[in-house]
């Protein structure tokens, strides 16, 4: 990413780690957002997996 200013930035190289953080924290919000579509069942249903993803741990079996 290359700054242009105060909150403007261009194409450019981003470091592999931050870039992978980013794919992680948009996946997240997408799983949120399909959750509060489909109603407080399902949330109830995939809350311990979304706290393992706000937590940086991938699945486990306990939290599908």
């Amino acid at each position: 990413m290359r700054r242009f200013g105060r909150g403007r930035y261009g194409p450019g190289w981003m470091p592999r780690g931050t870039e992978h953080r980013i794919h992680k924290r948009v996946q997240a919000l997408r799983a949120e957002i399909e959750c509060v579509a489909r109603g407080p069942a399902h949330r109830r249903a995939l809350r311990g997996r979304w706290l393992s993803l706000r937590a940086g741990r991938p699945p486990t079996s306990d939290n599908p």
